[in-house]
C-alpha cells in the first residue's frame, strides 16, 4: 500500500503549483521540469521519491521537500544530481526518453547556476588573487629600509615541510578528487600564509577554480546559507575554522560541519577544495567526544577533521633556518628576523608577535581596559569581532577608582590610538574591521590579534572576569552568540549573568538552557516557568519530558499531572502522553489508558508504538502491524520538516525505520532510508546497510557501502567488516583489511591500522600486533588524535607478560615525542609499586612546566598515601597548571582536610571555567558545617568577584529569603490531583481509534459499533 493509499482510497494529493520566474535560464530549466511532471500526469511527490529511491542507477535520492522545491519553487536546485534524477523519473512516467530529458536537465541546470551565479560574499577566480589580507594573511613587520615594491608586500617565502603534504591535497583536488586539509598550529605559525601560497602558486590551480571566503552576516551562518550554492572547482577558504564549527548552544556548526562533508562526497558537485586553519586548543575541542568532559560532542565537526590535519610547527627547524642564512639577502624583513628570533620562531616575528606583545605589557591604563575586555570576551566565547560599545562599556570593570578617575575625557579616542598603532607597520593590538561592499554596520569593529589571544587565554585563564564586561555583553554581543557565552557564564558558577544573557534571546534553546541550569540548581518553580515557555516556543518533547521528570523528583506525580494536564487539554501530544505515563507508574492504569488514547489520535508516534506492542503482547499481530505503520507514516512525515543532520531528524529516522522493520516492512524501510543517507549522519547509513543485508543480502550491502566515497570511507569500511565477520566470513574480512589500507594522501589509515593490530592480537601474533599498534599510535600522535593505539598496545603487552618490553617501548615512544606515551609509563610503573621511579620518570617534565607532569606527580604521591608530599607539591605548583588540573587538586586538598586552601582552588578552577569546581565546593562547604554557604552557592552560584551571590530571581518575582533553607524540600504535600476527562472528550479521542483498540481499552464496543 502507498503512502498515499494511506492517507485514504480515492483521494488526490493536489497538484504542485507551477512557480512564477522572469525569463532566464533559471526559467527554462523550471519550464522544462514542471513540463515533464504535467506530462507524467502530475503524480504524487511521495511517487516520485519512491521510484527514485527505488532505482539504484540514478545519480540522486532526493526527499520529498526536495522534489516540492525542483517543481514549485524559484530558486535554483542546489544539486544537479537531484535535477536530473527528477527529470528521469518523470520521463518515464511520461513515456519520453529518459537519457535525453537527463541530457538536457543537466545542460539547463549548468546554465542556470552560471547565470544565477555561486554563494555571495567574497567570490573570486584564482586568477585574480592579488590581496592576501583580504583573506586574513597577517602583514609583515617593516624595517625601513625595504627595496622598492617589498613595502607593504609579503615577505619572501621560505618552504618548509608541511607545504609538501598541502601541495598534495592541492593537486588531489586538481586531480578530481574533492579534498579537505586543515592546517593546525599555533597564532602566527604561518597557516594562512602557507594556504595562500598553496592556492596561488604558478600553475597550482587553472583559472575555472575560484575562491570563496564566506564571514557576513557571520561566519557559521554565512557558509550555511552559501554551502548550496557551491559548485566544481572552488575552493572554500575558512580561516579560524573553530569560528565556523564550533557554535555553543547552537546547531549551526554542526549543520555546516555536515555540510561540508556532504560536499565532499558529492561528485557531481566536485572537485572542491576546503582549506582551514586551527589552533590546537580548538582542534581539542572540536574533536573530543564530550564524554569525559561533560561538553558537547561534535561528531559532524569531529569526522570532518580527523585525518585531514596537517601540523605546522611553531619553530622554523636547523634545516629551514638554513635555507634563510644561505640564501640571497633579498629581503631585510626575513633577514632580521633569521637574526633576531627568538628560538626559531621566524613567522612570529616577522608578524610583530613579539612588539605586540611589549607594547600590551606596556599600555596605560585606558588602553590595557581595552585589551583586557577583548582578550576576556574571546575568552568566554564571542566571536572575533568586538564591537566598539562592548569595549567601552566593560572596560571601567577593569579599572580601579583612582585609574578610572584619572583618565582624561577624551580617554577611548587616546586608548582605541594606542591599540590601533601598527607595530613595525604590521600588526596592532587590535585592528578595525573595514565592511564590505554590502555589509552593513552599525558601529565600529575591532579584532584582537591572534598572538595577544593566545596569550591572554594562557595568563587569563584563571582571573576572574568583571561584572561590567557580563553586562556589556548581554547588551552589546550578537544575539546568536549569547547562547554560548551563557553557557561560559554557567561553567563559572556565574548562575546569575547566564540567566541575564539567556532572557535577553526568546528562543527555544535559551529557554530549555535557562530551565535546565535552574533545575539543576533545585529551583524548580522557577524552572518550570521557563520548561513552559520553551514548550509554548515549540521545544516539542523535551521541554514537557524534563519539566515531568523534575516535577515527578521533586514535588511527586500529583503535581507533575497537574502541569501537564493542563498543557494535554491544550493540545498538547506529548504532554498526553507523559501523563499517561505518569498514572501508569501509579497504577492508575484506566486513566493511563485514555490519555494515551488522547495522544495517539493526536498523532504521537511514540504513544502509538505503545499501543502496537501492546497489540503484539497479546497476538494481536494485524493490530499491531497496522499501528506500528500508522507510526511510520507519521514519524517519516516529521523527518522531512526537520533538517537533515538534525539530531530531531534522526530520532525520526530511526523511529521510521524500526516501525516499518517491526511491520515488517523492511523493503519498505529500506526505500525510506536510502535517500536520507547522503545528508543524515553515519548512522543513517549503518541502518541502511543492515536492511540491505536482511533485503538483498551481504553483497549487494557491501558493493553499495562501497560506493560512498572517502567521506564516508572510513564507516564504510567499519560495516563492511561487520557484515562480513557476521556472515562468518572472516577471511575475506582479512583480505578486505589488507586492501583498504589508504584513505588520506599516502599514509595507512589510523583506522585500517587498528583494526590490523585488533585482528593479530587475537590471532596471538603479538609483535606484529605491536607494529600495527605503533603505526597506528604515530597517526594519532600526528593529528593530535586519542591515545587508544597506546593504550591497547600495553594492555596487550602486560596480558601477555611482557610488561618490561611495554615500558622500554612507551619510553622509546616518549622520547619521540608522543606525550601519551610519556604518561602512560609513570602509570604502570605505579600499578606495579615502583612510585620512586615512576616519580623520578615525571620529575624532568615537572621542572620543564608539564601541567600533566605536575597533575601525574601529585596523583602519584596521593594514590601511594603520601599526603603531606602531596600537598607540598601541589602548593608549590599549582600557579603552573590550567583550570582542572587546578581542581583535581583542589579535591585532594580538601580530602586532606585543607578546606580553605581547597576551596581556594576551586574558585580559580571556576574562573578558568572548570565547571565540576562550583560543585566540589558545595560538597566540600557541606562537609565543613557551612550549610548555608552550601545551599546558597548551589541554588545562586557565584557574583563575578568571586562571592557568593545573594540570592535573586531568574523570572523577575521576589525571593523569599526565609523560605531558602527548606528550598528544596516541599513546603506541604499538593492535594491529589484526579484525571476524570469528560466523556465528550473520551468518544472524540476514540472515534479514529481502530475498534480492537477500543475494546481493548474499555473492553466493549466503539463508538461507531
Amino acid at each position: 500500500m502507498s503512502p498515499d493509499e494511506r492517507r485514504g482510497a480515492g483521494r488526490r494529493p493536489r497538484p504542485v503549483a507551477r512557480p512564477q520566474i522572469p525569463p532566464g535560464p533559471l526559467h527554462d530549466l523550471k519550464a522544462f521540469l514542471y513540463q515533464l511532471y504535467v506530462e507524467a500526469q502530475t503524480p504524487s511527490i511521495d511517487d516520485i521519491v519512491a521510484a527514485a529511491a527505488a532505482d539504484d542507477d540514478l545519480p540522486g535520492a532526493p526527499l520529498r521537500d526536495t522534489v516540492h522545491r525542483l517543481l514549485g519553487d524559484a530558486r535554483i536546485p542546489p544539486q544537479q544530481a537531484d535535477a536530473t534524477t527528477v527529470a528521469s523519473v518523470l520521463a518515464r512516467m511520461a513515456g519520453w526518453d529518459c537519457t535525453d530529458a537527463a541530457t538536457r536537465t543537466r545542460e539547463l541546470w549548468v546554465r542556470a547556476r552560471l547565470h544565477v551565479g555561486g554563494p555571495s560574499g567574497y567570490l573570486r577566480s584564482v586568477a585574480e588573487l592579488d590581496d592576501p589580507f583580504a583573506l586574513e594573511v597577517h602583514r609583515s613587520i617593516e624595517v625601513g629600509d625595504e627595496p622598492p615594491g617589498l613595502s607593504g608586500s609579503l615577505p619572501r617565502y621560505v618552504p618548509r615541510d608541511h607545504d609538501s603534504t598541502l601541495t598534495a591535497a592541492v593537486r588531489a583536488a586538481v586531480g578530481g578528487r574533492s579534498t579537505i586539509a586543515v592546517l593546525l598550529g599555533g597564532p602566527s605559525t604561518g597557516k594562512t600564509r602557507a594556504c595562500w601560497e598553496a592556492v596561488c602558486a604558478p600553475a597550482a590551480l587553472s583559472p575555472e577554480w575560484q575562491l570563496w571566503h564566506p564571514i557576513y552576516p557571520g561566519r557559521p551562518e554565512a557558509l550555511l546559507e552559501g554551502l548550496p550554492r557551491v559548485g566544481p572547482h572552488t575552493v572554500l577558504w575558512l580561516n579560524d575554522l573553530q569560528e565556523y564549527l564550533h557554535t555553543k548552544e547552537s546547531d549551526l556548526g554542526e549543520r555546516a560541519a555536515a555540510g561540508l562533508r556532504e560536499l565532499l562526497r558529492d561528485p557531481s558537485r566536485g572537485p572542491v577544495l576546503i582549506l582551514g586553519t586551527l589552533w590546537p586548543m580548538h582542534h581539542e575541542s572540536l574533536t573530543k567526544d564530550g564524554k569525559e568532559s561533560g561538553s558537547p560532542a561534535r561528531s559532524q565537526a569531529r569526522q570532518l577533521i580527523e585525518g585531514a590535519e596537517i601540523l605546522i610547527p611553531d619553530a622554523f627547524t636547523g634545516s629551514e633556518l638554513s635555507s634563510i642564512a644561505t640564501a640571497p639577502k633579498q629581503d631585510p624583513r626575513l633577514t632580521l628576523a633569521w637574526e633576531q628570533a627568538d628560538n626559531g620562531q621566524i613567522t612570529q616575528f616577522l608578524a610583530a608577535a613579539p612588539h605586540v606583545l611589549r607594547r600590551y605589557r606596556m599600555a596605560p591604563p585606558g588602553a590595557r581596559s581595552l585589551i583586557h575586555t577583548a582578550m576576556d570576551a574571546r575568552r568566554m566565547g564571542h566571536g572575533p569581532e568586538l564591537s566598539q560599545s562592548l569595549l567601552e562599556s566593560a572596560a571601567h570593570g577593569y579599572l580601579n577608582d583612582r585609574e578610572w578617575n584619572e583618565l582624561p575625557q577624551d580617554w577611548l579616542e587616546s586608548a582605541l590610538t594606542y591599540c590601533t598603532t601598527l607595530n613595525l607597520g604590521a600588526l596592532g593590538i587590535v585592528t578595525r574591521i573595514k565592511p564590505r561592499p554590502g555589509e552593513s554596520e552599525v558601529g565600529p569593529r575591532y579584532r584582537l590579534a591572534d598572538y595577544l589571544e593566545h596569550a591572554g587565554r594562557i595568563e587569563r585563564e584563571l582571573l576572574p572576569t568583571p561584572e561590567s564586561l557580563w553586562n556589556a555583553l548581554a547588551e552589546h554581543s550578537p544575539e546568536g552568540e549569547r547562547g554560548g557565552l551563557a553557557w561560559s557564564a554557567q561553567e563559572r558558577g556565574l548562575y546569575k549573568c547566564a540567566i541575564q544573557l539567556h532572557r535577553t534571546v526568546p528562543s527555544v534553546a535559551s529557554y530549555m538552557s535557562a530551565a535546565q541550569l535552574l533545575r539543576g540548581a533545585d529551583r524548580t518553580h522557577e524552572a518550570l516557568a521557563y520548561y513552559t515557555l520553551a514548550s509554548d516556543a515549540g521545544a516539542g518533547d523535551l521541554a514537557v519530558k524534563s519539566a515531568s521528570s523534575m516535577l515527578r523528583r521533586n514535588t511527586g506525580p500529583d503535581a507533575a499531572l497537574a502541569w501537564l494536564v493542563a498543557r494535554a487539554e491544550a493540545g498538547d501530544a506529548t504532554a498526553m502522553r507523559e501523563a499517561a505515563a505518569v498514572l501508569h507508574e501509579e497504577e492508575r492504569t484506566d486513566e493511563a489508558r485514555v490519555w494515551w488514547a488522547h495522544a495517539a489520535n493526536a498523532n504521537d508516534p511514540e504513544a502509538l508504538i505503545l499501543f502496537a506492542q501492546s497489540f503484539h503482547a497479546e497476538g494481536r499481530e494485524e493490530d499491531a502491524r497496522e499501528t506500528f505503520r500508522r507510526a511510520a507514516q507519521i514519524s517519516g512525515e516529521r523527518a522531512e520538516r526537520y533538517r537533515g543532520g538534525s539530531l530531531e531528524a534522526e530520532i525520526e529516522i530511526h523511529r521510521t525505520v524500526n516501525c516499518l522493520t517491526a511491520a515488517g516492512d523492511d523493503a519498505e524501510a529500506l526505500a525510506f532510508i536510502l535517500p536520507w543517507t547522503r545528508r543524515a549522519s553515519w548512522s543513517a547509513v549503518s541502518a541502511a546497510a543492515d536492511l540491505m543485508v536482511k533485503v538483498k543480502g551481504a553483497d549487494a550491502a557491501i558493493a553499495w557501502l562501497g560506493t560512498l566515497g572517502e567521506g564516508g570511507a572510513q564507516n564504510a569500511a567499519n560495516a563492511i567488516l561487520r557484515i562480513l565477520d557476521g556472515a562468518g566470513r572472516s577471511d575475506e574480512a582479512e583480505k578486505y583489511l589488507q586492501r583498504f589500507g589508504r584513505l588520506k594522501g599516502d599514509e595507512p589509515s589510523r583506522y585500517a591500522l587498528m583494526k590490523t593490530a585488533e585482528r593479530l592480537r587475537r590471532k596471538g601474533q603479538i609483535d606484529d600486533a605491536l607494529e600495527a599498534y605503533e603505526s597506528a599510535a604515530d597517526a594519532a600522535c600526528a593529528s593530535k588524535g586519542n591515545s587508544g593505539p597506546i593504550f591497547d598496545a600495553v594492555e596487550m603487552l602486560r596480558d601477555a607478560g611482557r610488561l618490561e618490553q611495554a615500558l622500554e617501548w612507551l619510553r622509546m615512544r616518549s622520547e619521540a615525542g608522543d606525550d601519551a606515551a610519556r604518561t602512560m609509563v609513570a602509570q604502570v610503573l605505579h600499578e606495579q609499586d615502583r612510585v620512586d621511579e615512576a616519580l623520578s620518570w615525571m620529575a624532568g617534565f615537572s621542572d620543564a612546566g608539564s601541567a600533566d607532569a605536575i597533575r601525574q606527580t601529585a596523583w602519584i604521591l596521593w594514590k601511594s598515601e603520601r599526603t603531606d608530599e602531596a600537598v607540598a607539591w601541589i602548593e608549590a605548583r599549582s600557579a603552573a597548571v590550567g583550570a582542572y588540573v587546578l581542581w583535581e587538586m583542589g579535591e585532594m586538598l580538601g580530602a586532606a582536610g585543607h578546606t580553605e586552601k581547597a576551596l581556594d582552588h576551586f574558585e580559580r578552577a571556576g574562573n578558568g571555567g572548570a565547571r565540576f569546581a562550583l560543585n566540589s565546593s558545595v560538597k566540600l562547604l557541606a562537609a565543613s558545617g557551612r550549610t548555608a554557604d552550601a545551599r546558597r552557592l548551589h541554588q545562586f552560584g557565584r557574583e563575578p568577584d568571586g562571592r557568593i551571590s545573594r540570592p535573586w530571581s531568574a523570572t523577575d518575582e521576589e525571593i523569599d529569603e526565609a523560605a531558602l533553607a527548606d528550598a528544596s524540600i516541599p513546603a506541604a504535600e499538593p492535594a491529589p490531583f484526579r484525571v476524570t476527562p469528560r466523556p465528550s472528550d473520551v468518544l472524540a479521542a476514540m472515534k479514529k481509534m481502530p475498534p480492537a483498540a477500543w475494546a481493548d481499552l474499555f473492553g466493549e464496543a466503539s463508538p461507531d459499533e
